[in-house]
């Protein structure tokens, strides 16, 4: 029997699968196929995973023990058919025992190179592994150098520039407003890290808007070794450079501190979000004239629909409505529901407008739905819807926040619209 048959019928008789054959011994179908069908024959290290799965030896499997039978039988049906000398009958038995041993020398020392191979290609293996395991540990190691050099490094880098500075500390507080002149009063206070007693320091506020210029600023020690002063600055939306000027000895050192805020947001009063969702503003159209309504809601104070920032203004809101003109004339006012935010809320605001401090007092309120109202207006004319404010201590704040040029007639397209972008910014009247 051919080796192809042989491993043919092995497979058959083991009950598997070329497919899975092939899984076994990590090598494809096709070369299970190959095999089977006489096509290529299986190298010696699959010959050995072969015979161990099969249970049978190396020489079964290359049918070398077939063909020691098939020569015996052929021997003995010759010596039957045909007279042998005895010289030669006698010489036979040990030809065939020579052969034996030969054969099964040549057996031994196949065994012995096979396992001699499968040895050598587990140490290579294990190597393999050993060298990847001390590959990886180098770079781990390199890694953790690498980010400790890069963290020692940082570490000395900000010591460096922190014993390079003058100023320990420095701090600022907005005192007052006046948005009539559009200023505030800030006092500061800066520690220096070493006071001398000759020690002057003054600060430079330099605005960062094009034309605010720059303002000086002299800072009295007290007590406690710290400079204190006041400054009156125009608010902008820039901000300001701080820098401190420290002279001792006849000699001066100058040292930028950090950038402040214009503190315009947190000085004027705004509303956050959009009130017109606070209203319906429905239309009906006639040959004369435009209907409109305002339809409130069921229940306003389920449905908030914008926040008042106050700023500045150190009172209440007292009231507030919205103002329906018409070319310019009241057509119909729809009072608005408010109240006092409360913290999460004013958070949010606050979250807006970046500039605001944490500590900032600044009233915040809830703005709720507008009651209905109805009113008429001629084809061409101007709608504006403009927010009304009145504070207790007297103050009305406004802003407009819609504008709408009505169609010059019915089914006309030729009408504009205008919204004021949010956060709008109030004025007083």
């Amino acid at each position: 029997m051919k080796l192809c048959e042989k491993l043919y019928e092995l497979r058959r008789a083991a009950g598997l699968s070329q497919e899975e054959l092939a899984e076994r011994l990590n090598v494809s179908r096709q070369a299970v196929s190959k095999w089977e069908n006489g096509a290529a024959q299986p190298e010696l290290s699959k010959l050995v995973e072969l015979s161990r799965l099969y249970g049978v030896s190396v020489d079964e499997l290359l049918s070398l023990e077939e063909a020691e039978k098939g020569d015996a039988k052929a021997a003995s049906s010759v010596e039957a058919s045909t007279p042998v000398p005895a010289q030669e009958t006698l010489a036979a038995p040990k030809k065939v025992r020579r052969q034996k041993l030969l054969l099964g020398a040549a057996a031994v020392c196949l065994a012995l190179a096979v396992g001699l191979a499968l040895y050598n290609n587990h140490r290579v293996k294990q190597l393999e592994r050993q060298v990847g395991s001390l590959q990886s540990q180098i770079m781990s190691v390199q890694s953790s150098l690498s980010s400790q050099i890069a963290g020692i490094s940082s570490s000395v880098r900000e010591a460096m520039e922190e014993s390079a500075t003058l100023t320990a500390q420095f701090d600022y507080t907005v005192k007052r407003f006046d948005l009539d002149a559009y200023t505030c009063t800030v006092a500061f206070a800066l520690r220096p890290k070493t006071v001398q007693e000759d020690l002057a320091v003054s600060l430079r506020l330099r605005s960062l808007a094009s034309d605010d210029g720059t303002t000086a600023v002299v800072l009295v020690r007290d007590e406690y070794d710290v400079y204190r002063g006041e400054a009156v600055l125009s608010m902008n939306d820039a901000g300001f450079e701080a820098t401190a000027a420290y002279d001792t000895g006849g000699e001066r050192q100058l040292e930028t501190i950090r950038d402040l805020p214009g503190f315009a947001d947190e000085a004027l009063p705004k509303l956050y979000e959009d009130l017109s969702f606070g209203y319906v503003l429905s239309r009906s159209y006639s040959a004369s004239d435009i209907r409109c309504s305002v339809r409130g809601w069921a229940d306003p104070e389920d449905h908030r629909t914008a926040n008042l920032y106050l700023g500045a203004y150190d009172a209440d809101v007292r009231s507030a409505w919205l103002d329906y003109r018409v070319d310019g004339k009241s057509a119909a006012q729809s009072t608005l529901k408010f109240a006092e935010a409360d913290d999460e809320e004013r958070s949010v605001v606050q979250w807006w407008i970046s500039d605001i401090p944490d500590e900032s007092t600044a009233g915040v309120y809830s703005i709720y739905g507008a009651e209905g109202v109805e009113f008429g207006l001629p084809y061409g004319a101007e709608l504006q819807v403009v927010f009304h404010a009145e504070l207790t201590d007297g103050t009305r704040l406004s802003a407009m926040l819609t504008r709408e040029i009505m169609p010059s007639a019915n089914n006309s397209a030729d009408g504009e619209s205008e919204t004021t972008a949010m956060p709008i910014i109030l004025t007083k009247d």
